[in-house]
């Protein structure tokens, strides 16, 4: 309920404030979505670095695609879709490969992801 409240805010209050807190708000809630996304696919695994690499290659659409997600609480196909698509850019596989130092956890988490 507190995500609703949050997400509802800050989209009514975007013609007040500037786009950048929307962003950052959608960010926060989208990073949740994602976490959970992942996290269902390679359980037990600290998650963190892909799911960094994921929110910082989506744009503001997918973030609020993501974000609504998180609200809901449920990771929905299309939420989980939408992380792979997310996952398999250049821009991701980069980040990916540079943030995780740890080949083994690397790979588990491309079979995961695929």
């Amino acid at each position: 309920m507190k995500y609703i409240v949050l997400f509802t805010a800050f989209a009514g209050l975007a013609g007040c404030i500037g786009q950048d807190t929307v962003t950052d708000a959608s960010r926060v809630l989208a990073k949740e979505a994602v976490n959970n996304a992942v996290a269902a696919r390679a359980p037990g695994i600290n998650v963190a670095p892909v799911t960094d690499c994921i929110i910082d290659n989506a744009n503001g659409s997918e973030l609020l695609v993501l974000a609504t997600g998180a609200v809901t609480g449920t990771v929905s196909a299309e939420t989980s879709q939408l992380v792979r698509d997310i996952a398999t850019r250049r821009g991701t596989q980069n980040c990916l490969l540079s943030n995780m130092s740890n080949a083994g956890l690397l790979s588990v988490m491309q079979g995961a992801l695929s």
